[in-house]
């Protein structure tokens, strides 16, 4: 009788501990790593500028991998880099989630605290901050974390991003490394929302290859000029002057023998050296900034006297100031003489900056467009939420330019652009996506011009000089997105920023050959030799979709951006950073199986025994 009860004993006690080892599976986290580049092993990839900071990819310290973020110059306590996670919660909604970083000072600096933060902004909720413990940094590496931290928005999410910051007395260099981001709780969350029904154009008129345009801020007049501050070329000579910016300086320019910049008059022969340049690159209109009786106007007005006029079109950047009687008359010749770029069957493209009143404009060109038996303009605002994408004023949204601070990399830039791009979907606007060539003002914001310059900028800034073939990747990349998001683009064009705004960064006219030292390369004849690397590298991008067509994209995975939200499995652990648990509980199970079978089998052998066996015989 006691080994039946031990044996049943045994047997319970099995059954106990596969069902504790049952409990042990389903507690396991809900998500792997959400954040891109955690570690920094790709350099800033995934991060942007916070609050203006130098920093610096660094291999000599860090806390795990090859590479750390040094953070430097910091202007107060959030001067850090960031990453935007909206895409990320949204998909993987409200509840507990752990984040962390790695943190540690640099030599020399003085002891601060540091948290590691989430903050968030909801369309219906004011911004919210979830953080860690404050915890004093040393030269030490040391783990910042906050733990089941339940994460919580009203509304779609406007904005969200992880960093750190310090106390408010001091902002020392601090390094980071090995950010992380796991949601503990079940998925919940949703696709990326799209606000209401997308503005639907007419897909017959779309037409079958996407046009590209470029920006022209024509600064570079040469004459008339004055001897005072504020002629516009005069500042662009002065802001280009410097040895090492005369790598940007046009074509036509001059650098003098003591190393100025200038400008002489811009002619005809110029606009038209300019349009085979742009014609032969497969540029299909120039967007003029316009300008009405201002010199910079001036420029313009060759491209309707050109000899190649019928190369390339042209259309406007308004800023609210174009209903006069002048300037009506001026668009109504260029678009009777077929210059004037369209989308849409006709539709005549307008551009607007963002914070232009162009109520009065629209009405004028709607009206000029009725008298004409033409289509109506077909408006787009440049920036901002695109107030008035509602076919009541404004038909999509752009760009100027996409910005950038800190001396992020060009890389960086193009994925800021494409987070743009990507709001039409968010937002459910037509878009016409901007192809930012570079952003780098500090030309104009160079300490040692004096006077300074008169347009005014922070120096930090600043965005890397790209490469001609990343330029070219980003003309090819705007191409794959208007192709994928057809419903969005019904313009079914592009803007690159810019042809030729040399001092603020973004151009692809052809320049100046310089050497190292900022001196003009010069042909056998004594001309200068040109660069046209940048501008050859988007005619590539250009000819292969329009020859070859789009290549196939190699899909790359965001971390929890395309996460479907499917109930969790509760019957299984994680496969991520888990399979050696993982194996150590099956082992457990099935021993824990075999012995139950074991022990069964057993009790039943000596039960059956027990009844086979005779009785003694009693009297």
């Amino acid at each position: 009788m006691k080994k039946i009860l031990t044996l049943a004993l045994v047997f319970v006690i099995s059954i106990c501990l596969i069902a504790g080892i049952g409990t042990i599976t389903v507690s396991a986290a809900s998500t792997g790593e959400l954040l891109t580049n955690p570690g920094f092993e790709d350099d800033i990839t995934g991060w942007e500028v916070y609050v203006p900071c130098d920093k610096e990819i660094v291999t000599d310290v860090k806390h795990s991998g090859d590479k750390s973020l040094l953070m430097s110059n910091r202007k107060n306590p959030y001067g850090v880099y960031r990453q935007r996670i909206e895409d990320v919660l949204t998909v993987n909604g409200t509840g507990e989630y752990t984040f962390s970083v790695w943190a540690r000072l640099a030599e020399g600096q003085p002891a601060c605290s540091c948290v590691v933060v989430i903050i968030i902004k909801g369309t219906n909720s004011d911004n919210a901050w979830f953080s860690s413990d404050n915890i004093p940094l040393t030269t030490q590496w040391q783990k910042l974390e906050a733990k089941s931290k339940t994460l919580t928005w009203e509304g779609d999410i406007t904005e969200a991003g992880i960093y750190i910051s310090t106390g408010a007395s001091v902002s020392p260099d601090i390094y980071v490394d090995d950010y992380s981001l796991v949601k503990e709780s079940p998925v919940n969350g949703k696709p990326i929302p799209t606000k209401g029904k997308p503005i639907v154009g007419d897909d017959t008129k779309r037409g079958e290859k996407a046009t590209i345009g470029a920006i022209r801020w024509d600064a570079w007049y040469g004459e008339p000029r004055t001897d005072t501050q504020g002629a516009v070329v005069e500042e662009v000579e002065r802001t280009l002057s410097p040895s090492q910016f005369h790598f940007r300086t046009p074509f036509f320019g001059n650098i003098t023998v003591d190393g100025k910049v200038s400008f002489p008059d811009y002619t005809q022969a110029t606009m038209d050296k300019e349009i085979q340049y742009a014609a032969d690159a497969g540029i299909d209109y120039w967007a003029y900034v316009w300008y009405e009786n201002d010199n910079m106007g001036k420029v313009r007005k060759f491209l309707a006297t050109s000899q190649y006029k019928d190369k390339i079109k042209m259309c406007s950047i308004f800023d609210g100031n174009a209903h006069s009687t002048q300037t009506v008359n001026e668009i109504k010749s260029l678009i009777q003489a077929g210059l004037w770029q369209t989308v849409q069957g006709g539709r005549p493209l307008m551009y607007y900056l963002t914070d232009a009143d162009i109520t009065k404009d629209i009405t004028t060109f709607r009206g000029l467009c009725a008298d004409m038996g033409i289509p109506a303009p077909y408006v787009v605002r440049m920036g901002g939420k695109g107030v008035g994408v509602d076919n009541t004023l404004v038909d999509a949204v752009s760009d100027y330019a996409i910005f950038g601070s800190g001396g992020i990399p060009y890389k960086s830039l193009v994925a800021s652009g494409l987070h743009r791009w990507n709001s039409a979907i968010i937002d459910g606007q037509q878009m016409i996506p901007c192809i930012s060539s570079g952003w780098d003002p500090r030309p104009r914001s160079n300490p040692d011009l004096n006077p300074p310059c008169i347009w005014k900028y922070d120096i930090s800034a600043w965005v890397q000089t790209a490469t001609p073939a990343e330029i070219a990747a980003n003309v090819t990349s705007a191409y794959q997105w208007i192709d994928t998001n057809k419903i969005l683009s019904m313009a079914n064009t592009a803007i690159i920023y810019a042809w030729n705004e040399h001092d603020e960064g973004g151009w692809i006219c052809p320049t100046i050959a310089v050497d190292d030292s900022g001196n003009a390369l010069k042909n056998d004849d004594g001309t200068n030799k040109i660069d046209t690397s940048r501008l050859d590298a988007v005619k590539s991008a250009i000819t292969a979709y329009k020859t070859v067509g789009l290549p196939t994209p190699t899909p790359k995975p965001v971390p929890g951006a395309t996460r479907t939200p499917t109930p969790p499995d509760t019957t299984t652990a994680p496969s991520e950073g888990s399979g050696g648990k993982s194996n150590i509980a099956l082992l457990i199970v099935a021993a824990a199986v075999i012995l139950v079978v074991v022990g069964g089998v057993t009790t039943f052998l000596m039960l059956r025994k027990k009844k086979q066996t005779p009785k003694a015989h009693t009297e």
